[in-house]
């Protein structure tokens, strides 16, 4: 299960330092999901009591090797994209394997684990942690990125295997026909994640972007954390799914204007139209599960188990509200505490600029959305789309503020991913009983969150 690139999984050590009150990231001052807003984490306080110094992984679209955020943060996996889904054969290993051409993956993983303090960019919730890189979705002619049911299994349970590994972000999922309640296929999704909680790994899933639907994961949610939206009031976010048992900041941007960093999630990511490093905002189930992830490695780096960091998490909720820094035994309203700083304060106070980027084809999205681009890195071009499964929204650009602005992305969301086609008989059957729902499509699909 692990044939791959098991080289260099050393994480640094967890250190507490406590410094200024604030990273000096340019985008940190944006990044409402980590402190300020309603629905904030309380990453700064939670930052007193440990930083993460655990190997994550993230199971999606690769991501951003280049990206100079994520510089000495990614670790190369494997890649799982042929169908052939053998956790134990990858289709292909290394950097090259898993590098993003779609920008979700890298979206995410910016979240769990971006530089932090460096003076460039944005703050990861974990700043110590590292991530462990597993492809299994590629861009679709749709303008998202989809995958097979057998091979996103694999790279879980590939995953679950690899030396290190504590925690798996999983922010897609597979959109799976029901019919009056009752799933019609059964996903090999579910049984993956009770294969990587059995062997110590906890496993954190998106809901989903599907508003009035249950996320599929109600079967594993006694052994996953299963994370829902919110927004930044601290109101259920108007796309996610029901059935989440822990929410997190997601974003919810007014599909009039688009995602921006004031109301949307900042991460890196990578532009497929200029197929260079950049940042985003975006909207998502997808952005929540991140921001649970990364909890759940600080509070592993302390020596919890998985089912003990899935616990705590839970039992210091507000609500199913995620509050990181009462996880980490620390209170919201306390000292912060950045970690060391690794590079020259930002020039002029670290402003971010943002402008609109060209929209995105729209995937399989019930409501669409918009990312848009922030903080520049060196010499880094826009930000990133916001991908769900089943059903979800879709990201488009985001306005600017202020000039200078760099390009921002697209916000891709849920894409389909590969499968057989559902019987005739059954198609038939959901055309009687009328609840075809957001499965139109007719096909089993994999989909960004």
């Amino acid at each position: 299960m692990l044939a791959a690139a098991a080289a260099c999984a050393a994480v640094l050590g967890a250190q507490t330092v406590a410094l200024a009150d604030a990273p000096n990231d340019p985008g940190f001052n944006q990044q409402w999901a980590l402190t300020g807003s309603p629905s904030s984490i309380h990453a700064p306080q939670a930052w007193c009591a440990n930083l993460g110094g655990v190997l994550v992984a993230d199971v999606d679209t690769g991501a951003d090797f280049k990206h100079p955020d994520l510089a000495g943060k990614l670790i190369a996996g494997a890649r799982f994209t042929s169908g052939r889904g053998d956790s134990s054969h990858p289709d292909a290993v290394g950097q090259q394997a898993v590098q993003d051409d779609h920008g979700h993956g890298t979206m995410t993983t910016g979240i769990m684990v971006a530089d932090t303090n460096n003076g460039m960019g944005i703050s990861g919730v974990a700043p110590d942690a590292k991530a462990l890189i597993v492809k299994v979705l590629v861009p679709d002619n749709s303008g998202s990125a989809s995958g097979n049911g057998v091979d996103v299994a694999a790279g879980i349970r590939y995953a679950a295997d690899y030396p290190g590994v504590r925690v798996i972000n999983l922010s897609i999922g597979s959109d799976i026909p029901t019919l009056l309640g009752i799933s019609v296929f059964s996903s090999p999704i579910p049984a993956a994640i009770d294969y990587a909680s059995q062997h110590g790994v906890l496993v954190v899933a998106a809901a989903g972007n599907n508003y009035g639907n249950q996320t599929e994961y109600t079967s594993v949610e006694n052994e996953a954390l299963v994370a829902g939206a919110l927004a930044r009031n601290g109101a259920a976010a108007s796309y996610s799914s029901s059935g989440s048992n822990i929410d997190a900041p997601g974003g919810d941007a007014p599909a009039t204007s688009g995602a921006t960093p004031d109301v949307s999630i900042l991460s890196t990511w990578w532009d497929p139209n200029t197929r260079s490093s950049a940042y985003a905002a975006g909207d998502g189930t997808s952005f929540a599960a991140p921001q649970v992830a990364g909890t759940a490695a600080m509070l592993m780096a302390r020596g919890l188990t998985a089912a003990q960091a899935r616990q705590t998490i839970l039992d210091t909720a507000n609500g199913k509200h995620l509050n990181a820094a009462a996880a980490l035994g620390r209170a919201d309203n306390g000292p912060a505490c950045p970690p060391a700083a690794t590079g020259a304060p930002p020039p002029n106070g670290g402003g971010l600029n943002v402008k609109p980027a060209t929209p995105p084809k729209a995937a399989q999205s019930s409501r669409p959305k918009t990312p848009a681009a922030p903080a520049q890195v060196a010499a880094a071009p826009s930000p990133s789309p916001s991908p769900s499964p089943s059903p979800s929204p879709t990201a488009s650009p985001s306005p600017a503020q202020e000039p200078d602005t760099l390009p921002s992305p697209r916000v891709l969301a849920h894409a389909p991913a590969g499968g057989g086609s559902i019987p005739a008989p059954i198609i038939a059957l959901v055309a009687i009983v009328g609840i075809g729902g957001g499965y139109a499509g007719l096909k089993l699909f994999t989909i960004l969150r």
